[in-house]
């Protein structure tokens, strides 16, 4: 994850300096070709095949058996969250659906780690005074709120159990803020 992060780093968007030493290797042959520019198109169409792969991983290692590979998505998820926000927007959800996930988790490490990169990225987001991080996981709530039954008649246990467990976390993360989203319209006309 940390070529990804090198790749889609947010301060490696673009901006006027990277388009200029963009423009001056292109006069230099060979080493021209090897650069890429990171124009906003580049960047959507990196974004959405890494996203793909990205969702495909936190899918499949989100209730694995072994607790390392668990905490190494937590650390996938926060290490993203912190410097890919901007660039791979389309996974926050994913990522932060992995790290509620792992909030009630059978190890203690995996359960201290999320809880520890949760928080930096709610004061991160207080410091920003930046509303999206609760809208994302009330929206997040949301769709597992609305998904639920379908999941508890179709899942084998392993995944309700997961399911419940990331459910609760949701629970725990948003607070006395569930009761404003229960509430809202949307939930109620459902």
């Amino acid at each position: 994850y940390t070529i990804v992060s090198v790749v889609m780093d947010d301060g490696q968007l673009i901006n006027k300096e990277s388009a200029e030493v963009a423009v001056a290797l292109r006069h230099h042959g060979k080493l021209g070709e090897l650069n890429v520019q990171r124009s906003f198109d580049w960047i959507k169409n990196t974004s959405q095949r890494l996203s793909m792969v990205l969702q495909k991983i936190i899918s499949c290692t989100s209730a694995h058996q072994h607790w390392r590979v668990r905490l190494e998505l937590v650390s996938l998820s926060g290490y993203l969250l912190a410097k890919c926000s901007k660039s791979l927007e389309e996974c926050t959800g994913s990522f932060l659906g992995a790290l509620v996930g792992a909030i009630n988790d059978e190890e203690a490490s995996v359960r201290e780690k999320s809880n520890r990169v949760l928080k930096e990225i709610a004061v991160s987001s207080q410091a920003n005074n930046c509303q999206a991080f609760t809208d994302l996981l009330s929206e997040n709530l949301h769709g597992l709120s609305s998904s639920l039954p379908q999941l508890m008649r179709t899942a084998d246990d392993q995944q309700k159990f997961f399911v419940l467990s990331v459910y609760l976390g949701y629970l725990k993360v948003l607070g006395s803020q569930v009761a404003v989203m229960l509430n809202s319209a949307v939930h109620l006309k459902r």
